[in-house]
């Protein structure tokens, strides 16, 4: 027999034999030991891929390898340790999938009754900030924010821009709480679909943007921006009534002299 029955290779395979492991068990089975080049040989498989298939067959406890006089040789366990192995198998395989299913149940009962916990996506660099802005977009909810329009164009450079008019063709709102400078003033007289405060005490190294059920929490430190956005009902609602808080303390935007 040149190679194994289709349905013996597939049974096999289903145990978890690779196809070149499958091709050294015939020759093995057949004649019990054979030295190593002989398998390459047989199988005409190199003499690395038999060394390196022996060895996974050899883990699984199949079969033993000794050298004598500088020739490696090979041989298989008996007919009936082989089926003492698969039934092993069997039984390990069993109390796995009994594991993982109580595992997972487990798991998926606790993810239903912890909907609360929210979700984290970390974000680093310019471009990894940005990809956060574009999320905002991509959202189209009303954006509620503490923030600094002038360290993010320090940071993110003419994107600002970019984001501001993609903002305004999606027709998103954004509600900003800012520290009192020139450029701040500025951008709250533009007509930018912006509703601005001012805040006196507010010193942001960053900024808090609340949009839908998402929160990003962003830092500008020297210039290499990181970011975090949060994502559950819970966790947005419970920035926004602080936002919200701090909305009516903060000062209406009027023109700085």
């Amino acid at each position: 027999m040149n190679s194994l029955p289709l349905q013996t290779r597939q049974t096999l395979k289903s145990l978890g034999f690779s196809d070149h492991e499958c091709k050294l068990l015939l020759p093995l089975f057949a004649h019990h030991k054979l030295l190593t080049k002989e398998l390459s040989q047989q199988t005409m498989l190199s003499f690395d891929t038999v060394h390196y298939t022996l060895h996974a067959l050899e883990k699984k406890g199949l079969v033993t390898r000794t050298s004598k006089s500088g020739e490696d040789s090979v041989e298989i366990c008996s007919n009936k340790e082989f089926l003492q192995w698969i039934e092993k198998q069997k039984k390990i395989n069993s109390d796995i999938y009994d594991e993982a299913g109580a595992v997972l149940q487990t798991f998926l009962t606790t993810l239903g009754e912890s909907s609360w916990k929210p979700d984290v996506i970390y974000f680093e660099g310019v471009e990894g900030v940005k990809e956060i802005y574009e999320d905002m977009i991509r959202e189209g909810k009303d954006i509620y924010t503490w923030t600094d329009i002038q360290k993010i164009y320090e940071n993110l450079g003419e994107y600002m821009e970019d984001f501001i008019e993609k903002r305004m063709e999606k027709h998103i709102t954004s509600h900003a709480i800012m520290p009192m400078n020139v450029m701040n003033s500025s951008y709250a007289k533009k007509n930018q679909l912006r509703n601005t405060k001012f805040s006196k005490d507010l010193k942001i190294n960053g900024e808090i943007r609340i949009y839908g059920d998402k929160v990003a929490v962003i830092t500008f430190h020297d210039k290499k921006p990181v970011g975090f956005v949060f994502s559950g009902p819970l966790i947005s609602s419970i920035f926004k009534g602080v936002f919200d808080h701090a909305w009516n303390a903060c000062t209406a935007f009027k023109q700085l002299k």
